[in-house]
């Protein structure tokens, strides 16, 4: 089985306007309220794609049940803590001719405690051959290193830990071998507190995080499409074809659940890799996260160098 965990999920309000201008009143002409958070999209991109998950995290107050409500609607297996404490986030999205986020840290109040519930949880169902994925951010106040718990819990039980973890959480997976981590260039750029514009750059500092434990390394590039590194540290590039981008949203963690679903069909890296760019780049030309038949249409397409 598949287990997407997203500590810090969020409510997505997306708004589209035909312009916006400071200091003054600007009225949407399109809104949409959507669950949110990577391993959210990553699980709902596997749902697309036919490979059933279990989506798991903390979800709090009002919108917290706003949010399970619409994500069940989604995917079959929601699995989340539910918390009184606080309210799960909201972020706003609105696209002009330009694409603007404005996401917010989360809620403050969480206790600490519910990270050891979902470790029990997750220890207790995981076995031999499932896969796990470590997605977003930690709550406000909670140690970037909450992560450690779990890896602990899960040493020895042969199960697949994939990483699309923030900042320091990610660099502190590395240390427990995970399979695959996928930063952005942002990230990557963040990670080692310098500007990287040149692949070369880029496939250094990469080769960095996969020197200190990663198996395998994705560096998401946007239009630019993305970076491989392999389980045997060739590197391979993939350049998206042409097209209109009507919304990003989401692509990245497209690219992820599609990698994850040819890995669990049983296909080479770079096919998975492959399907992943597809994917990726099917949902930044559509609005929201591509399906199967947009990703599939796409595939042909792909071009890895």
């Amino acid at each position: 089985m598949i287990y997407t965990l997203t500590l810090n999920p969020a409510l997505d309000y997306s708004m589209t306007l035909p312009r916006f201008r400071v200091e003054a009143i600007n009225t949407s002409n399109y809104e949409s309220i959507r669950p949110g958070g990577k391993g959210v999209n990553i699980s709902i991109t596997l749902e697309n794609l036919g490979h059933k998950s279990v989506t798991m995290g903390i979800a709090a107050g009002f919108t917290g049940a706003e949010f399970i409500r619409l994500l069940s609607e989604l995917v079959p297996n929601v699995d989340f803590i539910v918390s009184d404490d606080d309210n799960t986030r909201i972020n706003i999205k609105f696209q002009t001719d330009v694409e603007t986020e404005i996401n917010s840290k989360g809620p403050s109040k969480i206790p600490f405690s519910l990270y050891d519930k979902i470790v029990e949880k997750l220890s207790s169902r995981l076995v031999s051959g499932d896969i796990l994925v470590l997605a977003g951010s930690v709550f406000p106040g909670w140690p970037e290193t909450c992560h450690n718990k779990l890896f602990t819990a899960l040493r020895g039980k042969n199960v697949t830990v994939i990483v699309d973890l923030n900042g320091e959480s990610l660099v502190d997976s590395l240390r427990f071998r995970p399979y695959l981590i996928k930063p952005n260039r942002r990230e990557l750029c963040q990670i080692f507190s310098r500007e990287l514009n040149s692949t070369s750059e880029i496939i250094y500092h990469a080769r960095l995080l996969q020197a200190r434990g990663a198996q395998r390394v994705i560096v998401s590039l946007g239009k630019d499409g993305a970076i491989f590194i392999d389980e045997n540290e060739r590197v391979f590039q993939s350049i998206p074809p042409r097209g209109y981008v009507i919304n990003t949203v989401g692509a990245g963690d497209a690219m992820l659940g599609a990698y994850i679903a040819a890995m669990a069909e049983g296909k080479p890296s770079i096919e998975c890799f492959k399907y992943s760019m597809a994917a990726g780049t099917a949902t930044a030309y559509t609005s929201w996260l591509a399906t199967k038949e947009e990703i599939d249409a796409l595939l042909p397409k792909i071009r890895i160098i």
